[in-house]
């Protein structure tokens, strides 16, 4: 969470030239040549558990799962390696995603690369039944013998709870991914969506090294709610959906349609198309 100002001012560059990496005509817009860019590193965490990696991450969920198409699986290769090329080492997943079939690919994709030159990340937080809710100890061992499996991988670099489970105190929840760590399928503790308070709970018996949740142009909450406490642990912060799940890309409009059987997009008040036209001054104002 240090320089605040200058990751954000970073991130936000390089957002929108690796957004246009494949429309080289608007590159000269910019001044900047693409190709040529150095990816920064930045530090997650502090201490034992801090975590160095690239300054922008890769979601893979959008692979194949919740926005609308479902590529190959060569598509999905060449989206990995322009992400690679570009020097990103985070790449992002989830047990939920799919389910499992995210995790299936990602790892099928990446299996060949180093690990320790590249990082995955998952999240555990939800039953067998993916509407319902559960981070109790033994779902989440259970997950996590899985997710090594999907993934390739003898121990997960980053490790999520993905949402709260009322039903287990968040108290249980670090106490089993501390017991992972120890057991070493596990190196760092991740949580999303959590409140400040429910995330010092966690903190004072597992150290978190990232808290992800949602943050852009449009959705900002986290500045006021979250970014102090984090700062004053030394938490890093990962921004999930940075271009609104596409909508700041510009590349959607009020005459959009998303897939009903796989984009949760079709369900948010925000991209109804009247809602879409009304926040369209924004893209304007962007492409200005």
């Amino acid at each position: 969470m240090p320089h605040r100002r200058e990751f954000l001012k970073t991130t936000s560059l390089l957002g929108i030239v690796l957004g246009l990496h494949t429309s080289s005509i608007f590159s000269p817009l910019f001044g900047i040549d693409s190709k040529h860019i150095t990816m920064p590193k930045r530090t997650l965490g502090i201490g034992t558990y801090a975590f160095e990696v690239s300054t922008l991450a890769f979601g893979c969920m959008g692979l194949n799962y919740h926005r609308s198409v479902r590529l190959s699986e060569k598509a999905a290769l060449n989206l990995l390696e322009s992400a690679l090329d570009s020097g990103i080492t985070l790449f992002d997943t989830a047990q939920v995603y799919g389910p499992d079939t995210n995790e299936i690919l990602v790892g099928k994709l990446l299996k060949s690369y180093k690990k320790d030159k590249i990082f995955i990340s998952t999240k555990f937080g939800f039953g067998k039944d993916i509407s319902v809710l559960d981070s109790s100890p033994k779902r989440i061992k259970e997950v996590v013998e899985q997710s090594l499996k999907r993934l390739h991988l003898e121990q997960i670099p980053l490790l999520y709870q993905h949402r709260f489970d009322p039903k287990t105190p968040i108290e249980e929840v670090a106490t089993c991914v501390k017991d992972l760590i120890k057991e070493g399928k596990v190196a760092r503790f991740g949580v999303c969506e959590l409140s400040a308070a429910t995330i010092e709970k966690a903190h004072q018996i597992c150290p978190i090294t990232a808290v992800q949740s949602e943050y852009h142009l449009m959705w900002r909450n986290v500045e006021s709610e979250l970014f102090p406490t984090l700062e004053r642990l030394g938490i890093g912060f990962v921004a999930y959906s940075p271009l609104n799940r596409g909508y700041l890309s510009g590349k959607l409009n009020a005459d959009s349609t998303f897939d009903p059987k796989n984009d949760n997009r079709v369900n948010f008040p925000r991209f109804q198309p009247e809602a879409m036209r009304a926040n369209y001054k924004i893209i304007e104002l962007l492409q200005a």
